[in-house]
């Protein structure tokens, strides 16, 4: 379980690894991921971020640290589960052992968001498609 109140995108401990059989193979990544949000600082509304990176580098995600929000007028103190079905197709160009994984980011600093919260379950899938 990652627990974080970062504006940063910080890894989720969602990760796995394949080794391509030819440069010209694509990788299809199939992830399934629990997400919590939870507004702390009491302005009525969470935002989080979520990306797949190859590696160290990003290789699908939204435009903001927003595009996942909760907007409540009136409460504080509230909590979001969502789970987050992220599917995307790569093409790595490599015959090397390569790791995909995800991380989260808050868009408000005093906020906190929890990757698998609970130990409840989430999936990262791969695999290889000839090219």
């Amino acid at each position: 379980e990652l627990d974080t109140t970062s504006t940063t995108y910080t890894d989720t401990n969602l990760s796995a690894s394949i080794t391509p059989s030819a440069t010209s193979s694509k990788i299809l990544i199939l992830t399934n991921q629990i997400i919590r949000a939870r507004d702390i600082n009491s302005d009525d509304g969470v935002g989080y971020g979520l990306k797949l990176l190859r590696g160290s580098s990003g290789i699908y995600s939204g435009t903001q640290k927003y595009e996942y929000w909760l907007e409540v007028v009136g409460s504080n103190g509230l909590d979001k589960y969502e789970r987050i079905v992220l599917n995307y197709e790569d093409s790595p160009s490599t015959t090397s052992a390569t790791t995909y994984k995800t991380q989260l980011a808050l868009y408000n600093s005093g906020d906190r968001a929890y990757a698998q919260p609970g130990n409840m379950q989430s999936s990262i899938i791969l695999m290889e498609i000839a090219g």
